[in-house]
């Protein structure tokens, strides 16, 4: 009896024979066999299917088609361009740009990719359109499926610390790494005149613990407009985003994210972005599996990365005015730096969740980026939980599971993550 699999590459062989010829529907019908007979689960028959789809103009069936392989594997890069292509011709420039931002991180010089980018881009910010923006939330379903985070990532977390000691070959270990950001070095935007100051002048509402302002006058003068989200907070986001103000405060923390970061939005890999992009980070509180009491601690569930231009404008009016103070903090022309917004992994039915978002800016310095691509030279922060040194990589995986391993076993809540 012939092997099933054996027939699957057979017909996917000559369906790419009447695709060379033009022949699409043939091939659509082979291409379609082919799955049926695949006894691997391959993602390469239905994302083959959604390009002669696309040949067809059946662009909403080849968007199923190329969903359906990226459930197989959220990381084939050929099913997630496909998807952009289809969601582009259908008028869904937003959702397309978050496909071909996911298919970038992957491989961040993909040339086709790239330039199917920077056409949709222009088509999306062309003049009299209608920009439009989506949400945290809106976003993450346009991604699905994610092809990073804690949904996709297999390795199990890491409970017991790795067998290495404090001066062996895992990188340069900095003294006193974890020690927190002084708060005179950190910046905030108010929430009703967007003037930039140092956090050690600015005050936070108390009610949601993420909205900061000048001073009592200018919260007043904010008050009827921010009454309306700062009333809608679940508890859990409550908690999350509260948290999420020690998030970047210690540097083993802070440097796996910013890494992270300059990996996924191609800063390792161009001098100058071809884009702005925000990495967009998902958070919930999950239970803390050991430790003296029960405890919950603050997880990165999902992460995304998407281009600047598809948010809402207070998000891109954040990030201009945190980078001009950037700008003037490092006295420099040009501060590179790496955005980073944070929102609650699940939200309420609403129409706009931007109000439940943190954003922050990093600078990203030139010597970073060389330490970070030089893999002769390897660089490590002093775990507090492991009470080691362990390395930092541009591997997305071990970035997000270096960071889960250190919040998982952070019994004495070192890191201020838990509540």
């Amino acid at each position: 009896m012939d092997d099933p699999q054996s027939e699957a590459t057979r017909l996917n062989t000559e369906a790419k024979t009447f695709f060379n010829e033009g022949k699409f529907r043939e091939a659509a019908k082979l291409y379609k066999a082919a799955n049926r007979a695949d006894t691997l689960d391959s993602p390469i028959y239905l994302s083959n299917l959604a390009l002669v789809q696309l040949k067809l103009q059946q662009f909403p069936m080849a968007e199923i088609s190329a969903t359906m392989a990226l459930t197989r594997d959220a990381r084939f890069c050929k099913a997630r361009y496909r998807r952009a292509l289809a969601r582009q011709a259908q008028g869904r420039l937003k959702e397309a740009l978050v496909d071909l931002a996911n298919v970038l991180t992957a491989e961040p010089r993909d040339k086709a990719a790239a330039a199917a980018f920077a056409a949709i881009l222009r088509e999306h910010e062309s003049p009299g359109r209608e920009r439009g923006c989506l949400t945290g939330m809106a976003i993450l379903n346009a991604d699905y499926p994610s092809a990073y985070g804690s949904a996709t990532a297999p390795r199990p977390l890491q409970t017991k610390p790795p067998l290495q000691n404090k001066t062996s070959g895992n990188g340069i270990v900095i003294p006193n790494a974890s020690s927190r950001i002084p708060k005179d070095l950190r910046a905030g935007t108010c929430a009703s005149c967007k003037t930039v100051k140092w956090m050690r002048e600015i005050k936070t509402c108390r009610g949601c613990s993420t909205a900061v302002y000048c001073d009592a006058v200018c919260q007043r003068n904010h008050w009827p407009t921010h009454k309306s989200d700062c009333v809608r907070y679940d508890d859990d986001d409550v908690i999350a985003m509260h948290l999420c103000k020690s998030l970047l405060d210690h540097k083993y923390v802070r440097m796996h994210i910013l890494f992270y970061a300059m990996r996924s939005i191609g800063a390792l890999h161009h001098s100058t972005p071809p884009y702005v992009s925000v990495l967009l980070m998902f958070v919930k509180m999950v239970p803390l599996a050991t430790g003296p009491s029960k405890r919950r601690r603050l997880s990165i569930t999902n992460i995304v990365t998407a281009p600047l231009a598809i948010f809402d404008k207070d998000t891109r009016d954040s990030y201009i005015d945190q980078r001009r103070q950037m700008r003037i903090t490092c006295e420099m022309p040009c501060a590179p730096g790496v955005a980073m917004l944070v929102t609650p992994h699940r939200a309420k039915d609403r129409e706009d969740d931007k109000a439940r978002t943190l954003i922050f800016m990093h600078r990203v310095v030139p010597e970073l980026v060389v330490m970070a691509t030089q893999s002769y030279v390897p660089m490590g922060f002093a775990s507090h939980s492991f009470e080691t040194g362990r390395s930092v990589t541009s591997d997305l995986d071990e970035l997000y599971w270096n960071l889960e391993d250190e919040l998982a076993n952070d019994t004495d809540n070192y890191y201020g993550l838990q509540r």
